[in-house]
């Protein structure tokens, strides 16, 4: 149901431009915030301003994989909330679009960025295997990877890989199973607080429209600080996106599946093909990027609402 507060305002915006959320993005954070907010009961609009499933940004493709082994302790958990809420919505939509593997982490034993990762699984019960030889290694992935001098391995049984064109798609047809409204190929150009009269906010698009919600979320990817900026009046997000460098290469695994270097100067964790000391990721399955879409690394994400506080 739509906020009372509109209500409180002398010329009262029509029901079909009234809604509770508007998201700004549809890729994959956009179309799962629409989902989970459809759910809940809550009037959503979700703007994209190229066609849907686009290949512009970072929500297409065949592959992206997700884990469990970060450094970071605040990802962990997020992850494993992450791996809840995919089976949820793909029980609720049918059909897969997350396949699970093996994770397999390897590099330096003195590498601080891999000793944090393995020190994270036990307080999230995340269960992990450290392999300091190469014999129980080569057991338990049938010789398919030898550990440098050195280096050690942890796998994991939280990984897998994430078809994402497939995934907005269905997080897109679910939101509108829940009553979203979705309009591609509209692009927002003004989103302005109505203080003091009310505390909603007006959305403008290119071709004219007017929209109203108590809350906007921005899931627009690489195009958030130039959208930012155009409705701030020139303020700028202080968001930087990384630009790793990748080589591609073959695992000897198997030569249909391709492994992804990120390119760095200092030897540094892997997650396969450990002959260099270049960073890299691997899935036991398809290709990989080194995103993580449940923690959300690949997308920026900013809100605009009332300075009230309120949660959902």
């Amino acid at each position: 149901m739509v906020s009372s507060e509109w209500k409180e305002t002398r010329g009262e915006p029509s029901g079909d431009k009234l809604f509770d959320l508007i998201i700004v993005g549809a890729g994959i954070m956009g179309s799962a915030t629409a989902y989970e907010a459809a759910k809940l009961g809550k009037k959503v609009l979700l703007f994209e301003q190229f066609d849907l499933l686009h290949c512009l940004g970072s929500s297409h493709g065949e592959s992206r994989t997700i884990r469990a082994t970060y450094p970071e302790s605040y990802y962990p958990p997020m992850v494993l909330e992450s791996f809840r809420l995919w089976e949820s919505a793909q029980s609720a939509a049918g059909y897969r679009v997350l396949v699970p593997t093996p994770q397999l982490d390897l590099g330096p034993g003195n590498n601080l960025s891999l000793q944090f990762s393995i020190r994270n699984c036990g307080p999230n019960f995340v269960d992990a295997r450290v392999f300091h030889s190469n014999p129980k290694l080569s057991e338990e992935f049938s010789g398919a990877f030898r550990l440098p001098e050195g280096w050690l391995a942890v796998s994991t049984p939280l990984g897998g890989v994430i078809k994402p064109t497939k995934a907005v798609a269905m997080f897109q047809s679910l939101a509108l199973h829940h009553g979203a409204v979705i309009k591609d190929r509209t692009q927002v150009v003004s989103i302005e607080p109505r203080y003091p009269q009310s505390r909603g906010i007006q959305i403008s698009t290119a071709d004219g429209g007017d929209y109203y919600s108590n809350k906007v979320v921005i899931t627009a990817g690489a195009w958030t600080r130039k959208l930012i900026e155009k409705v701030t009046g020139g303020k700028e997000l202080p968001i930087q996106p990384p630009t790793p460098s990748y080589g591609i290469g073959k695992s000897r695994m198997d030569t249909s599946r391709q492994c992804r270097h990120q390119l760095g100067s200092q030897p540094s964790p892997a997650t396969a093909c450990p002959t260099s000391t270049a960073r890299r990721r691997w899935s036991s399955q398809g290709s990989s990027k080194s995103h993580c879409m449940a923690a959300g690394r690949a997308t920026p994400i900013a809100g605009i609402g009332p300075a009230t506080g309120e949660r959902w």
